[in-house]
């Protein structure tokens, strides 16, 4: 009797070519009666970037301590706490809930989502706080 075996397969695909590239891989493995199936699986953002994001916050704080700033330069309803990194993430958690519509956990966040967060954050932040903080990458720490 043979073991039906089955193997996993990962394919690269350019982001804006993800549909057509589905149906291309679909068409082919129909015609070469491979009985596969092709989906479309979104990478979460990665631990490197969770480590970035936690810098980031720690840095945006820092800075906004040292110039006196209160959540009311982040939320509408002013309170005259001090900003903290942890009030940071906890914006950031917002603001995932808002790309997402459906959770606020930035663990969940596709890489490309990670992007737009990161993106909104440093807009936000150098708008509301006065001051660019540059997100940390791999070669700057």
């Amino acid at each position: 009797m043979k073991t039906k075996r089955t193997y996993k397969l990962e394919v690269e695909i350019e982001a804006e070519t993800i549909p057509s590239g589905i149906e291309f891989l679909s068409q082919f493995s129909r015609t070469a009666g491979l009985g596969a199936d092709w989906k479309h699986v979104p990478q979460n953002r990665s631990l490197e970037q969770n480590s970035a994001l936690h810098l980031f916050c720690d840095m945006v704080a820092m800075e906004a301590q040292s110039k006196g700033l209160t959540l009311d330069a982040l939320y509408k309803n002013p309170t005259e706490v001090p900003i903290t990194s942890t009030h940071l993430k906890t914006f950031a958690k917002d603001v995932t809930a808002t790309i997402t519509g459906n959770h606020n956990k930035t663990s969940k966040l596709s890489e490309r989502d990670f992007s737009v967060l990161v993106e909104v954050l440093v807009k936000t932040f150098a708008e509301r706080l006065d001051s660019e903080i540059p997100f940390p990458t791999k070669n700057k720490k």
